[in-house]
Formats: structure tokens, sequence, C-alpha cells
């Protein structure tokens, strides 16, 4: 009785160990959507880029560089970015005067364009008179009351008038910290903005310039692939062009006979 125990023990602890060897416990791995390394080349999707830059790209999407100043600052590209305003404007003389003074103050351009379009049609001679009295005129519809010192003919002058209204619409930007805000000061006055004031007609106003905004911009990517593409034509055109020998000029025999004998007669 005491032998057959002991051999149902050894049997027992056998089976034990036997079933721990195969049935190992897993392992416990915390993996992140973010965090995992893609490993496998023929993954079907693999984020290209971390979650920190995708963010980055997102939200700080206001500290990028606007393309529309940085093309109008290349020599290459100036007076292409000069027609394409001159062909929204009808004017390469008035899309000058929006550009220079957009990249005075550094105002995205689309956005200065958009707001002279909703303020007057780009009209230099508009006038519209206020209930309160006082009248707005020009290009950017700059206010007789905001800007008492300006002359009726200041109003009126496209040069003036635009300078005055970019300078003023910086400083509404650089006070409200964003396009949204900015606009609506334009519009509204400072006043009624910062007390919550803001009418729904000057939130209509707004979004409509930053629609037109998008939408020039959306075309002038479009336009500037295409210069891209013409620029490097051009370049590996010359570039190809600079690597080929330089042609043979077959000289005649008789003029290659002359040319001997006038070396031959430089000798005694």
């Amino acid at each position: 009785m005491k032998k057959g125990f002991w051999l149902f023990e050894i049997v027992l602890v056998l089976v034990i160990v036997f079933t721990a060897c195969s049935n190992p416990e897993p392992e416990n791995i915390e993996t992140s959507v973010f965090d995992t390394e893609v490993k496998n080349d023929e993954a079907d999707t693999a984020f290209a880029l971390q979650s920190a830059q995708y963010r980055s790209l997102v939200f700080n999407a206001e500290e990028q560089p606007n393309s529309m100043l940085e093309a109008y600052r290349n020599v290459l590209f100036r007076e292409k970015v000069i027609e394409f305003f001159g062909a929204i404007i009808y004017s390469n003389e008035l899309a000058e005067l929006v550009l220079k003074e957009a990249e005075e103050r550094n105002i995205n351009p689309a956005l200065a364009l958009a707001l002279s379009w909703e303020e007057s049609r780009f009209n230099q001679k508009a006038v519209n008179r206020n209930l309160n009295n006082s009248i707005d005129r020009g290009l950017f519809q700059l206010n007789s009351s905001s800007f008492p010192n300006l002359k009726e003919a200041d109003f009126f002058d496209p040069a003036t008038n635009t300078r005055y209204a970019l300078a003023h619409l910086r400083w509404c930007l650089d006070y409200a910290k964003s396009d949204v805000a900015g606009l609506a000061m334009y519009n509204a006055g400072l006043n009624r903005v910062r007390n919550g004031e803001t009418p729904k007609k000057t939130l209509d106003y707004v979004s409509r310039i930053l629609n037109a905004s998008q939408k020039i911009e959306e075309l002038f990517l479009a336009e500037m692939s295409i210069w891209i593409a013409e620029e490097e034509a051009e370049a590996a055109a010359l570039a190809a062009a600079e690597e080929e020998p330089d042609p043979i000029v077959l000289i005649p025999v008789d003029s290659l006979a002359l040319a001997w004998a006038g070396f031959l007669s430089t000798y005694p």
C-alpha cells in the first residue's frame, strides 16, 4: 500500500511538470497604436509620422510660413504671384499694392484679398453710408470716424486706402490673436467684440472672408505646383545643354591650306 502511494505521487509530479512546461504563462506586454514600431514591410497601414508630429502639423498650423508670401519674396515667382492676384482683381497694379502692404505687415495675401472683395468687390470708388452718419469708402471701406485725419481723396486713393486698411488689420489680428476675432474687430469694432457683443451679421461676414481666403489659397497652391514644375524643367534643360560638347566646325580644305601656308610663312 505504501509503495503504491509513492508511485502515485511520482506520476502526479511528472504530470504537473509536463503541463507547466507545455503551457508557459504568457507575458503581459502593453502596446500602443502610436508607440509600436511597424517592422513588417508588407503591413497594410503604417504611420509616416509620429503622433507628436501629426499634432504639431494640425494644431500649430498657424506657425507655418505663408506660401504666398514666400513665393512673392522669391525673385523666380514674384511676377507670377502678381499676375495671379491681378487675374482675380482684374488689375496687376492693384494686386501689387495689396501684395506689397501684406508682405510688409506679414499678412496672408489671400486674407487681404478676400477682405477687399467682401468690403468693396475691389471697387476703388465704393461708398457706404452708415446709420451713425459715418461713411465707408474705397477698396477696404475705411470708416470716416475711425480715420478722421484722412481727407476724402485719401480714402479713394488705392495706395493710401490699402496701406491704412492693412495696418489696421494687422493691429486687429495682433490684438485678437486670431483671424476670426481680428476680422470681427475690423468689421464691428474693438469694444463690441471685446465685450462679447459681436452681431450675427459680423460672424457671417467673417465666415465669407475665411471661405474666400481658403479658396484663393487652394487655387494658388495648384498654380504654384505648375510654376515649380516649369522651373525644374527649364533648369534640367539648361543643365543638359551645358553638358553637351561644343559642335565640331568643319573647315574647308582650301581654308586649311591657306592657314597652313600662313603658318609656314612665319618661319624664315
